[in-house]
């Protein structure tokens, strides 16, 4: 049987554990702060906003169609965050 496509990702948190979510958040970080500070031009906003982009994209990740790229996916949820702060 072949290995899964999440088991040859450790950075991807698939399973919401620590280290995975961690590895996540850094890699992801500077995009959804990027697209919520380009929204609302204010940093201390733009971080709150980033923070719930990123629960809400952890929350949805498991649904993500893995055989596309992430960012644009992530970019969206933070502008939609932003805007409808």
């Amino acid at each position: 049987m072949a290995p899964s496509r999440q088991a040859a990702q450790p950075t991807q948190p698939a399973e919401l554990d620590e280290v995975s979510v961690r590895n996540f958040v850094a890699a992801h970080w500077d995009l959804l702060f990027r697209a919520a500070f380009f929204i609302c031009a204010d940093r201390f906003i733009a971080e709150d906003l980033a923070q719930e982009a990123m629960l809400k994209a952890l929350r949805a990740y498991p649904s993500v169609d893995q055989s596309r790229p992430i960012e644009p996916w992530l970019a969206t949820i933070a502008a939609n965050t932003a805007r409808d702060w």
